[in-house]
């Protein structure tokens, strides 16, 4: 598996959770009332002058003092889907505190995990704080506000005994309840509601002393047989209806009120909820988008899935997010580093079969735009915002975290300086110091040993050491008894065993594949046991020959590599071989009938003098397609082409008003030819594509031009 990197920790802004605090606090204005107190007096000084006076007597005059007229019970919902609201939760009791309108605050935690009764708790998601009685809610003065906070995903919500615990306190005082999810969710959750007219006789007044009407149909045929709890929203619009409500005797707003969930019972579902395919049936397309690029930067906590949604192309919404981590497909994920960890920054993942049919629907090109904008966010909240805690990949890091975890962003040394982070190892003038002559990774130290169930053998060769992907197990093996560390040997493939039988094709299709490429931008075929249990291949390992048993870096790492420094991932005559090297491939692989399933630049490994292909198990051979969805076409192979030479000729985060679409290297009116065709491969009209052919000779044109103005170079000159 992937192996732990060092990591520094560092603190990263976090953007906010309510939109507007200011209009939302003119909202709630009415609600900042004072009464005059019950058990507290004040010398009334204007009254006992005059008493003074008028009488010659020195006697105080007293007045009761001028309080605040409400209390107010916060309860929080923390259960596990209330993660993706806690810092909701932080701004409103912060918005209500600074309101000035109540007398005592008190905030609670709500737990409506248990379909038989809810709990509470003195500390909302502190699972270890101690246990409270639900009396502890009421006040027998009425005088208290009981504000709910949640989601209604609970299961008491849906059992309906939290709506029991509402009705019995309505009758005792203020009650309603503010719904993190828009009003669209709020029939899929345990908390709905119809629009009612309320009208209330009496200042802060038990929610059952509301007289409330149908606010269409006449009295008497429509009886409200709800309970009479209005169900807001986070809005100013929202929160200020109620406020006047309940603070202006004779006022009558329209406001939505608690259903009792017996009446929408909903059937079980016919299949797995947490499935892809029935996520996909029910979202709407922009959550369906989201949640790939949120598989593409997992695991993730709850602020980074937010700052992804607001990084994303186009105009994510609240409502979006919640899809896709209400929808089933999110599942708690270890943590990054030893020790517990606030309960707003526990880690999400999801399953690699999910990841896989995910980061099929979105291109490369945009997943990078995503990535840049973040980095760009967060120059932008950089001592502006709250913070949440992130780690940043470092050799001197004091943290470890594990290979699974990759980054969601890459940021310039500049912005991490204004979160305080400072690079050591400078020399005198200031610059980092560069460390010359770093060995290149050694292939033979990223396996994992073999476990009890690998097989010892694959034909002729003994296996040495392991690597679990997707959909096959990887061996490192040998035919050279006693070979030593440094024997690049073989790489060998069989099916997962725990997957579907069916899987045990990959390897035949691959194995067909490399038989027709012949080592041509792909490994070599060395040997196969298709009809062995189970069925292997054996192929010559990715690496340069001078350099057998080092792995070469893939496209996606040297594009990683050159994003903090905001430079090109190659100059413009090795960045034109790469892109050619990449065109000729693919030409290779339409010329033999080979359609390649995902094109990107994780499975592309950039050698010295070529490059070569990797995932050649999922392709079409001749048409024919083993893998989901729909056989790949030559047409989509030409989009992920351009996205690819894109990535190649572009620097990181420069955006230039005449170069929208990147292509930096490529500037100047000699390079119209060549930046038209790379828009062709762009072409959202398939049959305005170009042939990958076509790329590769007038990429191989280029450079000989290239060359020819530099006085030749020692590069082998790619053919097409």
């Amino acid at each position: 598996g992937p192996q732990p990197r060092r990591a520094m920790p560092l603190r990263v802004p976090e953007d906010k959770a309510l939109a507007d605090e200011l209009e939302l606090g003119r909202a709630l204005r009415p609600l900042r009332r004072r009464r005059d107190s019950r058990h507290r007096t004040e010398i009334d000084e204007e009254r006992t002058a005059a008493a003074l006076a008028e009488t010659r007597l020195a006697d105080v005059v007293q007045r009761p003092v001028r309080e605040r007229w409400l209390n107010l019970v916060l309860l929080v919902d923390d259960g596990l889907s209330m993660l993706l609201w806690h810092r909701l939760g932080t701004e409103l009791r912060a918005l209500l505190e600074r309101l000035g309108a109540f007398a005592a605050i008190r905030v609670l935690g709500l737990d409506t995990r248990s379909a038989h009764r809810p709990r509470l708790h003195a500390r909302p998601f502190h699972t270890d704080s101690p246990e409270l009685p639900l009396s502890a809610v009421n006040d027998p003065s009425g005088r208290t506000l009981l504000l709910v906070v949640s989601d209604g995903m609970g299961a008491a919500w849906r059992s309906g005994t939290v709506h029991e615990l509402l009705a019995r306190r309505s009758a005792r005082g203020p009650v309603a309840v503010l719904h993190t999810l828009p009003p669209d969710m709020w029939e899929a959750s345990g908390i709905s509601a119809e629009r009612w007219r309320a009208t209330t006789r009496r200042i802060g007044g038990a929610n059952t002393s509301w007289e409330i009407a149908d606010p269409v149909l006449p009295p008497g045929l429509a009886d409200f047989d709800g309970v009479p709890v209005p169900v807001l929203e986070p809005t100013a619009g929202s929160l200020g209806d109620w406020a006047r409500l309940l603070a202006s005797p004779g006022t009558t707003v329209e406001l939505p009120l608690l259903n009792r969930p017996s009446r929408y019972g909903a059937v079980a579902p016919s299949r797995d909820l947490s499935s892809v395919q029935h996520f996909r049936d029910a979202a709407t397309p922009e959550a369906y988008r989201l949640a790939a690029h949120l598989a593409a930067v997992s695991p993730l906590s709850v602020p980074v899935m937010r700052l992804v949604q607001t990084a994303v192309p186009w105009q994510a919404g609240t409502s979006d997010l919640a899809e896709v981590f209400l929808g089933g497909l999110v599942r708690p994920h270890p943590a990054p580093v030893p020790g517990p960890l606030p309960a707003k920054h526990r880690v999400f993942d999801f399953s690699d079969e999910t990841k896989a049919v995910l980061l099929d629907a979105v291109p490369q090109a945009e997943l990078l735009h995503t990535s840049r904008s973040i980095g760009r966010r967060l120059g932008e909240l950089a001592g502006n915002s709250p913070d949440f805690p992130a780690w940043l990949a470092h050799p001197d890091g004091p943290a470890q975290l594990p290979g699974s975890h990759q980054p969601f962003t890459s940021v310039e040394r500049r912005l991490l300086s204004r979160f305080g982070f400072s690079f050591g190892d400078r020399t005198p003038d200031g610059a980092p110091e560069r460390r010359e002559h770093e060995p290149a990774r050694s292939d033979t130290d990223d396996w994992d040993p073999l476990t009890d169930d690998d097989p010892r053998r694959l034909g002729p060769y003994e296996l040495r050491g392991r690597r679990r992907g997707r959909r096959t197990v990887v061996y490192r093996g040998t035919n050279h008894p006693g070979s030593g560390p440094r024997d690049p040997g073989a790489v060998l493939r069989i099916p997962r065993p725990d997957l579907p039988a069916v899987n045990g094709r990959l390897i035949e299709v691959e194995a067909e594949v490399l038989r027709r490429l012949q080592g041509q931008g792909a490994p070599a075929l060395l040997a196969t046991g298709l009809g062995d249990s189970p069925p292997w291949l054996a192929m010559t390992p990715v690496a340069d020959a001078d350099t057998p048993t080092a792995q070469p870096p893939r496209l996606g790492d040297i594009y990683a590599q050159a994003v903090p420094a905001g430079t090109a991932p190659f100059d413009i005559l090795r960045g034109l071989l790469v892109a050619c090297y990449l065109a000729n491939a693919l030409t290779v692989c339409h010329v033999n009938g080979i359609v390649l399933a995902d094109l990107n630049a994780d499975s592309v490994f950039v050698l010295r003098r070529s490059v070569v292909l990797g995932d050649l198990s999922d392709c079409a051979v001749d048409g024919e397609y083993l893998g989901p969805g729909p056989a790949p076409t030559r047409e989509d192979n030409m989009r992920s082409l351009g996205e690819l030479l894109q990535l190649i000729s572009s620097k990181p985060g420069l955006e230039l008003p005449g170069l929208p679409e990147g292509m930096h290297l490529w500037q100047g009116g000699a390079w119209d030819q060549l930046r038209a065709l790379v828009l062709r491969c762009l072409d959202a009209d398939p049959a305005r594509r170009p042939a990958a052919s076509e790329v590769a000779e007038l990429l191989a044109r280029y450079v000989a031009r290239v060359r020819l103005q530099r006085g030749g170079a020692e590069t082998a000159q790619p053919t097409a």
